[in-house]
């Protein structure tokens, strides 16, 4: 499940560091960059074995309170953030940078950091919402990750 969490906070933090681009356009870049994004769900398919408990299709349910506040910001020169606005440890950081980018035609968003690297499928992407998907192997079970996002206040 550590590692899990940790996939999630990457791409949190890939898909919340974008910085505003003043152009005026509506391209996906500009929807995404120049503001924070929260999680607010997260689902797994197929169930997922809690550790210490039963099966779980809402992983945003056993998520630690201080990883369900992360937020993430893109900025347009590629770059983000990720804010622990509470750590889970001391030792933890509070920020962590890394880099991102769009596939060819905008539909995948590859994001990068000190945990590794992850690509998310865009499903919806407006000023208030961002809803993407990604899979994670772990032992022989090959799952889905839905999440949603949406700006942080």
């Amino acid at each position: 499940m550590k590692k899990l969490s940790l996939l999630f906070i990457l791409g949190l933090a890939v898909l919340a560091s974008c910085s505003k681009d003043d152009s005026g356009s509506s391209s996906k870049k500009d929807l995404l960059c120049g503001k924070y994004w929260k999680i607010t769900t997260l689902t797994i398919d197929p169930s997922f074995q809690v550790p210490g408990g039963g099966l779980t299709n809402n992983l945003f349910a056993v998520l630690d309170p201080c990883v369900q506040d992360d937020v993430v910001m893109y900025n347009t020169n590629g770059t983000s953030i990720s804010d622990a606005k509470v750590k889970c440890e001391v030792s933890d950081p509070q920020t962590i940078t890394g880099t991102w980018s769009f596939n060819s035609d905008e539909t995948i968003i590859t994001e990068t950091d000190i945990y590794g690297s992850v690509s998310y499928t865009i499903l919806e992407l407006t000023k208030t919402s961002l809803k993407a998907t990604y899979k994670e192997k772990i032992g022989e079970v090959t799952y889905t990750v839905t999440l949603t996002a949406v700006p942080a206040s």
